[in-house]
């Protein structure tokens, strides 16, 4: 066999590999629910320490002070989620064992990122921060199913600071 067929032969192989090869090693996981889970742990974990060095053990966003509003103003958006909003609480965060697990944050836009699939997408969810200081993940129908009454947006309730 000729050299010239060796090397065509070895590049249609190489093209056929590679198309094998599962995308999701192609796949940034960056982006989408990842940093929405980062950034909602960051929101909820920043009330619960508030709520902590609070008097009365309690933190409302809709009450922060000076310094606590230029910490969140730097929250509200995020560089990898251009369209999507953090909601949060405006109910009394208490951080204590005896009260119910709540939804403290949320992010308002559903992503496909998380979990990683070898094949496809993983369904669409929305990051969301609890009153016990652990993040996760809620689907579409669990979103649908929350009384927004209590949330603002965190970017309307401290505008992001201009650069």
């Amino acid at each position: 066999m000729n050299w010239k067929l060796k090397v065509l032969l070895l590049g249609i192989l190489a093209v056929v590999v590679s198309a094998a090869i599962p995308t999701k090693m192609h796949m940034s996981n960056c982006g989408g629910n990842s940093a929405a889970l980062s950034q909602v742990r960051s929101i909820d974990q920043f009330a619960l320490i508030c709520a902590d060095e609070a008097a009365g053990g309690t933190f409302e966003f809709t009450a922060a002070d000076d310094h606590q509003r230029e910490e969140l103003a730097s929250d509200a958006r995020n560089d990898w989620l251009h369209d999507a909003h953090f909601l949060v609480s405006t109910l009394p965060i208490v951080r204590t064992e005896a009260q119910q697990r709540k939804i403290v944050v949320v992010c308002d836009k559903p992503y496909r990122n998380v979990p990683q699939q070898t094949f496809g997408s993983a369904p669409p969810t929305h990051a969301a921060g609890y009153s016990d200081g652990s993040p996760g993940l809620i689907s579409t129908k669990e979103f649908a199913a929350l009384d927004l009454s209590h949330f603002k947006a965190l970017d309307e309730l401290f505008p992001p600071l201009i650069k």
